[in-house]
């Protein structure tokens, strides 16, 4: 059986392991540090229910209190699609370095899955990318269209006055630099809320630049043998007793905010639970490539954007880039 007839046949047997690639690539990376929401086809509404309600004095007389409210926020996630043409044999012999007429070691039925999964990985590497910078726009023609990413999202919040100084959800800080970096994620940690602080699986989300300037800086203050002994490089200075975890993401390459909130803060939402996402593999018009489509639904949301469990921090100025550091 030819190639292109294999796949033709076997994209709906691997439909689930090729849709579940982009989400299963990240999940060692970005997506350990967010909450992943699945079945989200469209909108969900997410959020918390919020009280001030107290115990007081007994009393005899009612004097009920109305204190409760359900704080309820939109997780959208927007339907993409990937349509590829690649002439199967070549791509087979780039990704693995193989021709592919050794079948020593896979089966044909490997092979198909194989090369499935290795536009599905693609496709979850730009997906990665687009976490924090993605804009929505219909009519856009990259993974950065699809979706309104974290920075998007709190830059429009910020924009309406959902998020500031006033509300307590919004910090500006001085321009980081190689020798103030850790006093700036300190002064940052303090301007957050004692609720957020004391939040369980804590993290400051941070570009990678800003990270390797901390990790500099620990080291110039503490000195190697007593910070590699005594200090977790990977949380921030002065939080072990409730550890505020230092997150350095790739996405957040360019970003113009830090953010200190909790994983369970962080959603990302997909389907992969309905059969409005499809994968087909079929031969085109020329006989010597094979046409790749996968449609599926991807979106992000911060569950609540409250003092409580948000803070936005953003800089003066751009933040020191240190050399070695701008093709992250």
């Amino acid at each position: 059986m030819q190639l292109s007839e294999l796949l033709t046949n076997s994209s709906a047997k691997y439909r689930k392991d090729i849709l579940a690639m982009p989400v299963a690539a990240l999940m060692d990376k970005a997506l350990k540090h967010m909450t992943l929401h699945r079945g989200v086809a469209g909108d969900e509404t997410v959020g918390a229910i919020g009280s001030d309600a107290e115990v007081r004095p007994y009393k005899t007389d009612k004097g009920a209190t109305d204190t409760s409210k359900i704080n309820a926020r939109t997780l959208t996630t927007y339907l993409g699609d990937v349509l590829e043409e690649f002439d199967p044999y070549i791509l087979f012999t780039t990704v693995y370095g193989e021709q592919f007429s050794d079948k020593t070691k896979r089966t044909d039925a490997e092979i198909v899955r194989d090369l499935s999964l290795a536009m599905g990985k693609s496709v979850s590497k730009k997906l990665g990318a687009a976490l924090f910078n993605a804009s929505r726009n219909p009519s856009g023609t990259t993974t950065a269209t699809l979706f309104n990413g974290f920075d998007t999202i709190a830059a429009n919040e910020i924009t309406a006055g959902n998020i500031s100084a006033i509300k307590g959800n919004y910090y500006e800080h001085a321009a980081i630099t190689s020798s103030n970096v850790g006093d700036v994620l300190s002064a940052i940690y303090e301007a957050a809320s004692e609720e957020l602080q004391e939040s369980d699986n804590l993290k400051m989300f941070l570009p990678r630049a800003t990270k390797k300037l901390y990790d500099d800086w620990c080291l110039a203050h503490f000195g190697a043998a007593v910070y590699n002994t005594s200090y977790n490089k990977n949380v921030l200075h002065g939080t072990e007793e409730n550890p505020c975890e230092l997150v350095a993401l790739s996405g957040m390459k360019n970003s113009p905010y830090i953010y200190l909130t909790t994983k369970q803060n962080m959603l990302v939402g997909c389907d992969q639970e309905s059969n409005k996402e499809k994968v087909l593999v079929r031969v085109p018009d020329n006989p010597k490539v094979v046409q790749f489509f996968m449609c599926f639904f991807w979106g992000v949301q911060f569950q609540m954007i409250e003092k409580e469990f948000l803070l936005v921090a953003e800089p003066e100025t751009p933040a020191e880039t240190p050399a070695g550091t701008g093709t992250e």
